[in-house]
């Protein structure tokens, strides 16, 4: 080359700070750098033109992907060695970029659980989308060999102090990061940092992160998947030739005091008012105010007080698949430790598909193609995993869904109107839901239930969150729907269930009154935990709250407040037990802390909810 086509190419070359290589080789260096960050970026952009959640955790994403990109470069003088070591990360970004165009979606913990768990699903996953994976690598080969090849004289001599500032300010970034979960959170080091890494989604290192939370959770369950997976229900289901559908929508924090077809005072739920049908359940408790805990418990046949038989046998999903079901998983909640074993009970479904971060409207619109597909098998169970109301409350639903203002005065007042637009976009999601479903015109059913309630400042304990076991996270919304044919052949069941509006129950009646509804005779099964069985039987709610027992022994659950903000809205309930009883054996983990006390670090004075799935 000479001094007329390359930087630097004389003795100037040999100084610290100096690059050498040609105008075409730099562009393309700098192409191969803005495809390694690529992934946050273009998550933003895609996202952000449909209005779904951009938050600071996105934007800490991106500028940790341009320091560790800038960082792996000041180690190599020459980058072409550095391009050619990342070849394995060019396929994985490869691989988050295919996601985000085809399910708003990014390479996280979710799809690797797939790929290391369930290798047929991830098979028929590639089958079905051979061709544009087949062009995505084809182009990927392309663009980096060329790109390498292009850089193969670059060379770049860094300061020698330039590794090292990039190394502390990433230990700066990811520590700030740790300490703020610690402090805001209360959590432990070791808690914290896990925390931090199943939400690091930089590109390219945060599949390195998103790869070593896969393997803490499959490490965490090793102790009893053996068992789980060889459980069997001996589950059957009568024969009928015509089709079934149903749906199991699991929801998040939502209070059944917040729902105007409960008695609120403001109009949160107005279609699920006029649906047909419907019968919602207004006195349901959770079994734990975690979801790490209440979602297996919810899906499972074994109760609460027995946590080991609770790990070590399959959900519900499992019974409808012994039962000949087809099950799918739709879920937009993401893979992390906050899930707890719920990974594992989604990996019983025979499909599964994960919208982390995006807004609920995204599992509407899988099931519609799920129940449109004309090889659709006649027996279908589907479960949604939605994001509902959880915290931070104004990310989970579009600007037109903004009602009750969100430009107010005070914190608390915020946080009540936001909830309620995530109850108002709630509403509207399970109608498209039932909908959906009621279009087949075939014998369906749509159960709800949240996994628990949450706590919005609402007295002068001024709490946040849930995760405490108090009258307003231990509170859930439930209720079923049923369409015209299965009226038709169960009237009795559906009586019952209209009977049981106010019967004390919790979130883990569901389970058997959804194995009940469908005819399946399954191994744990109990009709007296089943509101359509027309035996429902009276009996304690036992709840684990911070891994320790309680009985609610209160008020009807959904009777803590029906006053619109501003009423002052009084306790309701009284709680036996909760968190100075005895921890029971197998209780379930605790010490996960959803909530705090107001006046904690980070909201302006407000208290602090931990992100995730809790």
């Amino acid at each position: 080359m000479t001094g007329a086509t390359e930087r630097a190419a004389g003795p100037e070359a040999g100084r610290p700070g100096r690059v050498a290589g040609t105008p075409g080789a730099l562009a393309a260096l700098a192409l191969l750098c803005a495809a390694l960050v690529s992934p946050p970026i273009v998550y933003r952009a895609v996202l952000g033109s449909e209005g779904r959640i951009l938050d600071t955790a996105l934007l800490w994403s991106i500028g940790m992907s341009v320091l560790w990109v800038a960082t792996l470069h000041a180690f190599f003088r020459r980058p072409g060695v550095l391009h050619l070591l990342l070849a394995p990360l060019y396929f994985t970004v490869a691989m988050d970029l295919f996601l985000i165009f085809e399910f708003q979606s990014r390479l996280t913990t979710s799809y690797l659980s797939i790929l290391v768990t369930d290798h047929s699903e991830a098979g028929e996953f590639l089958r079905a989308y051979v061709r544009p994976v087949a062009v995505g690598v084809a182009l990927l080969v392309a663009g980096w060999g060329l790109g390498t090849w292009a850089i193969r004289r670059v060379e770049i001599r860094w300061p020698r102090w330039a590794p090292w500032l990039g190394l502390a300010l990433l230990a700066a970034g990811y520590g700030t990061a740790v300490v703020r979960q610690m402090r805001m959170h209360r959590m432990t080091v070791s808690r914290a940092v896990l925390d931090v890494a199943s939400h690091d989604y930089s590109s390219p290192m945060g599949a390195v992160s998103q790869a070593g939370v896969t393997a803490a959770l499959l490490a965490e369950t090793q102790r009893f998947l053996e068992a789980r997976r060889a459980f069997r229900f001996g589950a059957t289901a009568p024969p009928r030739d015509e089709p079934e559908v149903y749906v199991l929508a699991i929801g998040e924090s939502s209070r059944p005091d917040r729902w105007s077809l409960n008695g609120y005072a403001r109009e949160t739920t107005p279609r699920l008012a006029r649906t047909p049908n419907l019968v919602s359940f207004t006195d349901v408790i959770t079994t734990s105010p975690t979801t790490a805990v209440a979602v297996p418990s919810l899906l499972s046949l074994a109760p609460i007080t027995d946590w080991p038989a609770v790990q070590a046998q399959k959900s519900i999903i499992g019974a409808f698949r012994e039962a000949g079901f087809q099950t799918w998983w739709l879920s937009a909640q993401e893979v992390s430790h906050w899930g707890g074993i719920i990974p594992v009970v989604a990996e019983e479904a025979h499909r599964r598909r994960y919208y982390d971060r995006s807004l609920d409207q995204a599992l509407v619109d899988d099931l519609r193609r799920v129940l449109a597909d004309p090889d659709r098998p006649r027996r279908v169970l589907v479960v949604l995993h939605t994001r509902g109301s959880h915290f931070e409350f104004q990310t989970r639903y579009p600007a037109e869904y903004r009602v009750f203002p969100e430009n107010v005065g005070s914190y608390p007042e915020f946080l009540q109107n936001t909830y309620d637009n995530s109850v108002l976009y709630t509403d509207r999601i399970l109608s498209d839901v039932i909908e959906a479903v009621r279009a087949l015109r075939v014998r369906a059913a749509v159960l709800f239930v949240s996994d628990h309630g949450e706590n919005l400042m609402d007295d002068d304990r001024r709490i946040l969150g849930h995760a405490i076991g108090n009258e307003y996270d231990l509170p859930s919304a439930a209720f079923a729907w049923w369409s015209d044919e299965l009226a038709a052949q169960e009237p009795a069941k559906v009586e019952a269930a209209r009977r049981a509006r106010a019967a004390p129950l919790t979130v883990a009646h569901f389970a058997h009154s959804l194995v009940d509804l469908a005819g399946i005779e399954a191994r744990g099964l109990d009709p007296g935990k089943s509101v359509f069985s027309g035996r429902l039987r009276d009996e304690p709610r036992a709840y684990v709250a911070r891994g320790k027992p309680g009985v609610w022994t209160g008020a009807p659950a959904g009777g803590a407040a029906r006053a619109a903000p501003g009423g002052g809205a009084a306790p309701g309930a009284t709680v036996a037990g909760g968190t100075g009883a005895p921890a029971a054996a197998g209780a379930p983990p605790g010490g996960v802390g959803g909530a705090v006390p107001a006046g904690g670090p980070g909201l302006g004075g407000g208290a602090a909810a931990r992100p995730g799935g809790g």
